[in-house]
């Protein structure tokens, strides 16, 4: 997969994570198989983590992350941020860690909502994210072209996604998003309703 060229934008915001050292392990404290190699540390930009996925049929791919296909630094050091705290912290309104394989497919479902961002708003950020307008957008374009009975169902799904994104803001270095007015954030990324297990 190619980095798509929208996300690439040169930025002087700063880059260093002020919640994980680059040389964290982000596999620390789940069990890997006996085969496995080391984990994967919070500064590398693949991070191979088939070895903490036990289900067999696994293809090594559904669980590897490559952040250079986020061009942009910011974005970058967002998305490794949010994997990062979905892998070692039980998020708000979870049970238990996700597996691997879920925090991968999340990590496609924020890099779409990167690039809609550059494409629909060149430099907003999500600290710009007050109200509802540009998630709604979001859901939006993500349940389009979809047939109209499967529509809600992939809604649900999307927006469980920008709950748990909304959740892990405190992990995240430049979202800004716990200075937004209110507890709960934008209404977009209030809690879904229905039980979710990760």
């Amino acid at each position: 997969m190619t980095t798509h060229p929208t996300t690439a934008a040169a930025t002087a915001e700063p880059l260093v994570s002020a919640h994980a050292a680059a040389d964290a392990r982000v596999l620390v404290g789940r069990p890997l198989r006996e085969d496995a190699g080391p984990s994967p540390r919070f500064g590398d930009d693949v991070w191979k983590m088939a070895a903490a996925y036990h289900l067999p049929n696994h293809h090594k791919g559904q669980s590897t992350i490559l952040f250079t296909t986020i061009g942009d630094p910011v974005w970058r050091l967002t998305a490794k941020e949010y994997a990062y705290c979905r892998l070692t912290k039980i998020t708000e309104g979870c049970k238990r860690l996700p597996s691997v394989v879920t925090v991968c497919r999340e990590f496609r479902e924020l890099r779409k909502l990167f690039v809609f961002l550059a494409e629909r708003r060149p430099g907003l950020r999500l600290r710009d994210l007050t109200d509802d307008t540009v998630l709604d957008a979001f859901l939006d374009d993500r349940v389009a072209g979809i047939k109209p009975e499967l529509q809600p169902q992939e809604r649900g799904r999307v927006k469980w996604f920008l709950t748990l994104l909304f959740r892990t803001r405190g992990s995240i270095t430049t979202t800004g998003w716990r200075d937004c007015p209110g507890a709960a954030g934008p209404r977009s990324t209030s809690p879904a309703s229905g039980r979710r297990r990760t």
